[in-house]
Parts: structure tokens; C-alpha cells; sequence
């Protein structure tokens, strides 16, 4: 244990010229390996000045005694080679006059278990940068003949350590590691630069209060948030009609959230397959509602992404981009929309990848043989706009009193712009700080549940697809207003074929009702975000 601190601190003298050099080390034993190393602190050494090394290991046997070998070299050229006996004392003089290290040989036999030394190490205040990045390989022999131990070191100049308290309390709240000096480095140029929009945000969103803080996402690069995915062939012209409701009752609020209406909070991950998961979410709500809440069944989100076509009309490209119409027109040619157990959802959650592939043979059987086992399914017939859409301009003059209406029926599927989204921590977010509503504007889809009249600012309630960590549970509140982010730009409800029973269908109804009241019974309160 103790040759290899010395042999790595050989690496950390050679690797740059005065300031602060850096070390990093990695165990390379395998299983036959009797000792490991697990932790070698400080992980910087300061040229000029004495630092005391601690070294912690363990060993699996006893150790009578060990000798030990170091090899360096720079730029993949040998600079050094050293060897000696690991229990006795000794100095080792670095070549070119770098330094030396002084430590105390172990008091040898070694018993097993934890393993610690300390060591004291000077360095010159000037290193040759000729001996910059350094990469070390240490292996120790037991008097047995059997390996005690194998480390790689590699040392290289330090950059100028971040002395931000609120950079620090930022990766310990979100448990952040970076991959090198450089990349923390970048990392925190993107915090900088959060924390600046984020006020610029909040100063936007005015008497409603705060809506944007610091989060997970405040380091990441715009290509590493939250996927998106609304994307509508070019000069594409809706043809669908608009959906004609009953007298408005006009609730102070109402959310279907607060029933069965609504299936849980899902995840799209890093697919754009936002436009997916919004047309499923929505046809799900439309089999709840439409049988009084009989038939509940998570439906598959990954077929439609997988199997919708590229080309045509209502080409959607998968994790790539596609709209909500272009899914509804794939299910309608399918033989049902299959529930999520059957066709689960393949996208990664954490890293981007290709689209899966349509599994067509299964979906070719969602209605056969063996559907008893593989479970439910919905059948889409078309749908309709819950008002007329907005395909180009700015869209300021929305029918919001209609999107409300519709609200009250059903939940809608909405696709939005969603550019200020990644920023949202809770609260109600003002279409000032959101910007623009117009059409070409959209980029992101998702789903509106309900409004609450009765808070300090009135907000739409918005269902996302990024899981239950973002903003509020899941959720987003965007101020009611106004066509905050363009939510009422294209908002569509499916239409799912069910086959049921003038009684069934009179029951069903008692339920729906039962349902609204629900969802009528109270305005979850806002929250206040600080």
C-alpha cells in the first residue's frame, strides 16, 4: 500500500509546471489479488510545499512480506522505474531534482483487514512541462509468489479549483460527479448561466410569484434536458372537425386528475416521443371515460412511436419527432392500440438511442387468438378538435372559454412550447415567461386535465410526460389568462370505438358523472415555491 502512494506521488511530481497538479488512481487487482486500494486523499498536491498523503486499503491474508515494482513514463515514453521492499522505511528521490517521498515500511507479517499509512511528499516548486501527464503502473509480490497488489495512476495539472458555496451545495443536492476537471469546469459555465436565466424568468413571471429555480437539469447541455418531439410535416393543414358540447356548467375549477380519468404520470425519457405518449394518454382518458371507468388500462405509447409510418400525410419519425393527429390516423389503422404490458415501453430513460422497432408481429395479434392472455386494447375511430386550432400566426386569439368547456368534459391532448419548461420547479408559470403561443412555436405535447379559477392567479393544470420528479408531481400550472405556451393552439380528443349496451352505456354515465363531481370537489391548492 504504502510503495504505491509512493509510486503515484513519482507521477504527481512530473506532471506540470508549478500550481496545483492532480491525482487520480484506479485499482487493478483481480480476484487473486490478496490487497486493495480504496481511497487516496488529498487528490491534489500543491508544488513547493510538503503534503502528507493518506493511503486506506485492505488485504484478504496475511502478508509475511512484499516487494514491490513502479514503472512511469510520459507521453507514453519510460521516465522511471523503481523497486524495493515494502517492509522497511525508505526515500525515494524523484529524478531531475523533482522531490522525494519519505515514508515508513510496514510492519510486515501484514494482517488482514484494513490497511493505513500516511506519507509525507516534497516537491520542487517548478516542474518541466516536458513531464506533464504522467501515467504510473505500480504491482506488488508477496514473499509467496502470490500478487498482493495492482494500481493505475495517472497524474496531469489541476485546474483552478471552483470556490462556489452554491456550486457545492448544488452537487450535493443533486448528487452530481463530473468526468474531469474540464467537464466540471464546463458544468458549471451551465450553472452560471441557469442561475441567470432563471432570475430573468421569475422577474418575467411577476405577481404570480417564482416559478423557476435551480434544478437537476441547471448543468446540463440543451442536447442532455428533457426531449421534446412536436414535429408536423411541412405545410401539413388539419382537416379534423371541431367537437360540439353541451351547455357549459362552468366550475370554479375542475381536475380529472383528482379521479380515474387520468392514468398515472408517465416517462418518455430521452425519446422524442412526447407526441406519443400525449395521443396515448389521451386515449386512455377516452376508454376511462367513455365505459364510467370499467376499462382503466395503461395503453403502449412505444407502438405508436415505433410503428407509426415516416412517410405521408401523417409521417411521424419516432424518437425524432411526430404530432398528435399523425398517431391518432397509425392507431386507426392498427388493429388496436395494445396495453403497456404487452408492448412496454423500450426507449431509454437516461441516454438517447435509435427508435425500437415496430414489433409487428405482435401487433398484428393485439385482436387475435391469444388476446385473452395478452390483455386489453383500444380501438381509435378518428378524432376531433376541442377548438379550432391555430396553424400559423401568433395565436392571441384562442377560444379559451371553449378550452375551458372542453376541459370540463374530458382532459385534451395540447402540444405547447415548451422552451422555458426545463427551468420549471413549481408554481404558476405566466405566459410572459413562457413567450411565444403561436403555432410554429410548438415543440412539445402533453396533456390539460383541468383549471382552478380560485387561486391568487388562475392556472390551466398540465399534465407532462417527464416523469413524476418534474415540476409539480409531474404536473405544470400555467397561468389561465392568457393561451399560456400556446396550450390551445391544437388541442384534439379521440374518438375509441366501445362496444357496449344502452344499459351499459346509461351506467356508464352515472359513473362520468359521479367522476366530473369529483374533479369539481376541490382546487388543489397552488403551490408556493422558494
Amino acid at each position: 500500500m504504502k510503495t504505491v502512494l509512493g509510486a503515484s506521488l513519482l507521477g504527481l511530481a512530473a506532471a506540470s509546471e508549478g500550481g496545483t497538479l492532480k491525482l487520480t488512481w484506479s485499482d487493478c487487482g483481480d480476484s487473486s489479488t490478496h490487497g486493495h486500494i480504496t481511497s487516496l486523499t488529498p487528490a491534489t498536491v500543491t508544488l513547493g510545499t510538503k503534503t502528507t498523503l493518506a493511503g486506506k486499503g485492505t488485504v484478504d491474508e496475511a502478508i509475511q512480506g512484499a516487494s514491490y515494482k513502479v514503472s512511469a513514463k510520459a507521453g507514453g515514453v519510460p521516465v522511471f522505474t523503481h523497486s524495493g521492499d515494502a517492509c522497511g522505511p525508505d526515500t525515494i528521490k524523484l529524478p531531475l531534482g523533482l522531490g522525494e517521498i519519505d515514508f515508513k515500511g510496514f510492519s510486515c507479517p501484514i494482517s488482514p483487514g484494513a490497511v493505513e499509512l500516511d506519507l509525507d511528499l516534497t516537491l520542487a516548486a517548478a516542474i518541466p512541462s516536458s513531464m506533464a501527464k504522467v501515467a504510473i503502473s505500480l504491482t506488488a509480490a508477496a514473499t509467496s509468489g502470490d500478487k498482493a497488489l495492482c494500481v493505475n495512476i495517472n497524474t496531469g495539472p489541476a485546474l483552478d479549483a471552483i470556490a462556489d458555496p452554491e456550486w457545492d451545495a448544488y452537487k450535493a443536492k443533486h448528487k452530481k460527479h463530473y468526468a474531469s476537471d474540464a467537464d466540471e469546469k464546463n458544468r458549471y459555465e451551465l450553472f452560471k448561466k441557469s442561475q441567470t436565466r432563471v432570475a430573468h424568468l421569475n422577474k418575467l413571471n411577476g405577481k404570480a410569484g417564482p416559478a423557476f429555480g435551480l434544478n437537476w437539469m441547471s448543468d446540463r447541455f440543451a442536447e442532455e434536458k428533457h426531449k421534446t418531439g412536436h414535429k408536423k410535416p411541412k405545410g401539413w393543414v388539419p382537416t379534423a372537425p371541431v367537437k360540439k358540447f353541451g351547455a357549459a356548467r362552468s366550475p370554479p375549477s375542475i381536475n380529472w386528475r383528482d379521479t380515474e380519468a387520468v392514468t398515472a404520470i408517465k416517462n418518455q425519457g430521452q425519446c422524442g416521443s412526447c407526441w406519443a405518449f400525449s395521443a396515448t394518454e389521451a386515449i386512455e382518458s377516452q376508454m376511462i371515460l367513455g365505459t364510467g371507468g370499467k376499462l382503466a388500462i395503461a395503453l403502449a405509447p412505444q407502438q405508436i412511436a415505433s410503428c407509426a409510418p415516416s412517410t405521408g400525410t401523417y409521417g411521424c419519425q419516432g424518437c425524432n419527432g411526430g404530432f398528435t393527429e399523425g398517431a391518432y390516423e397509425y392507431v386507426k389503422s392498427a388493429p388496436g392500440l395494445a396495453n403497456s404490458f404487452y408492448i412496454p415501453y423500450e426507449q431509454s430513460l437516461t441516454e438517447t438511442q435509435a427508435t425500437a422497432a415496430c414489433p409487428t408481429a405482435k401487433v398484428a395479434q393485439i385482436d387475435g387468438e391469444m388476446q385473452e392472455l395478452s390483455g386489453g386494447y383500444a380501438q381509435v375511430t378518428g378524432y376531433k378538435y376541442a377548438i379550432p386550432p391555430c396553424t400559423s400566426g401568433g395565436c392571441t386569439n384562442q377560444d379559451l372559454k371553449g378550452f375551458a368547456a372542453a376541459l370540463e368534459e374530458t382532459p385534451l391532448s395540447i402540444c405547447v412550447n415548451a422552451g422555458a419548461w426545463n427551468d420549471y420547479t413549481g408554481g404558476v408559470m405566466t405566459s410572459a415567461a413562457c413567450g411565444p403561443m403561436g403555432a410554429d412555436y410548438q415543440d412539445h405535447c402533453v396533456m390539460a386535465t383541468g383549471f382552478n379559477t380560485t387561486a391568487p392567479t388562475p392556472y390551466w393544470i398540465v399534465r407532462n410526460s417527464w416523469a413524476s420528479t418534474f415540476g409539480e408531481e409531474g404536473y405544470i400550472y400555467l397561468e389561465m389568462a392568457e393561451n399560456t405556451c400556446g396550450l390551445a393552439d391544437d388541442a384534439t380528443i379521440p374518438e375509441v370505438k366501445l362496444d357496449m349496451s344502452e344499459k351499459e352505456v346509461a351506467e356508464a354515465a352515472i359513473r362520468r358523472e359521479a367522476m366530473y363531481q369529483r374533479a369539481t370537489q376541490y382546487a388543489r391548492p397552488q403551490a408556493v415555491v422558494v
